[in-house]
């Protein structure tokens, strides 16, 4: 890689200043999610290191995963769930944040060598001179690279939402525990979109493993992964698990999926109709004003200390 060793340990010196900076983001009406945005050197780092390594490792994440991973979507995601008799969803609570730096290095040494690019001066005779030829090089996991990935990575032990890095460490580390849960449910279609779990089944596949209801959809899936997840360090948010049947239309990472389609949610259709009637009435300047206008009209409203 084109990031020494030497620079690495200097973003973590205390003369660096801060490391992290934090950010808070709207979630939803009422809420906010707090982001922990790294400092311009330590991301250009991140950045290096996700696209020159993390994510070549990907291949070993479950092929059930479909966010953190390059050439995947929500889209993806919910596409596998069409048809299905009854889907369940969960979500793990405090995803990131339970992802820790023994996590990480652990998961780094068992993975097999990663191949990557390295530059090196070779004669070039036919040039009359010296030129950088890049050269593949294969190389294994060492406990003191591991340790230095894991340091470049987490913030006060544990992974940052906000991290370039994030999604594609947390996958790896979960990997196992993907392997777990679809292994534990057979006949039962599994994808994880970053902290989103979706677990599905066909009719014939529920009438086979006797399930009836919904309900009983829900406690086979909610018991069986939770016993994926014992002494993980990763638990399943209880406010957060919903089971839809096929006679209802499931809602899958923030998409309707119906028996033979994907579609996006009626509210949504109806604010980019309304946004695009603006465009062509006012123009992009114009409905850009009356629009962050309105959202801060709203916000003070609801928030007058805004």
């Amino acid at each position: 890689m084109a990031f020494r060793e030497d620079r690495f340990q200097r973003l973590f010196a205390p003369a660096h200043g801060e490391l992290y900076r934090r950010k808070r983001v709207p979630k939803g009406k009422c809420c906010y999610r707090t982001l922990f945005v790294p400092c311009a050197p330590l991301a250009r780092a991140q950045r290096l290191l996700l696209s020159r390594c993390l994510n070549q490792m990907l291949g070993h994440s479950h092929p059930g995963v479909y966010g953190g991973r390059p050439q995947t979507s929500v889209y993806g995601n919910a596409q596998r769930h069409l048809g299905q008799k009854f889907v369940v969803t969960l979500d793990l609570r405090d995803f990131f944040p339970s992802v820790t730096v023994n996590h990480v290095v652990a998961t780094l040494l068992r993975l097999p060598p990663v191949s990557l690019v390295r530059h090196v001066w070779l004669d070039q005779p036919t040039q009359g001179g010296r030129a950088r030829v890049p050269q593949m090089h294969r190389y294994a996991w060492t406990q003191r690279a591991a340790v230095l990935v894991a340091r470049l990575t987490t913030f006060r032990g544990r992974l940052p939402q906000g991290a370039p890095t994030s999604p594609a460490i947390s996958n790896l580390v979960f990997a196992r525990y993907d392997d777990r849960i679809a292994t534990a449910l057979p006949g039962f279609v599994y994808t994880r979109y970053v902290d989103d779990l979706t677990l599905s089944v066909s009719e014939t596949a529920a009438r086979d493993l006797g399930i009836r209801t919904a309900k009983q959809a829900q406690a086979v899936v909610v018991e069986r992964v939770e016993r994926a997840l014992r002494r993980s360090g990763f638990m399943l948010h209880p406010d957060k698990t919903r089971v839809t049947a096929i006679e209802r239309e499931h809602r899958i990472t923030g998409l309707r999926v119906g028996a033979d389609r994907v579609d996006v949610p009626r509210r949504v259709k109806r604010k980019a109709a309304s946004l695009a009637r603006d465009l062509r009435k006012l123009g992009l300047v114009d409905t850009a004003r009356r629009r962050i206008g309105a959202e801060i009209h709203a916000a003070t409203q609801a928030r007058p200390w805004v």
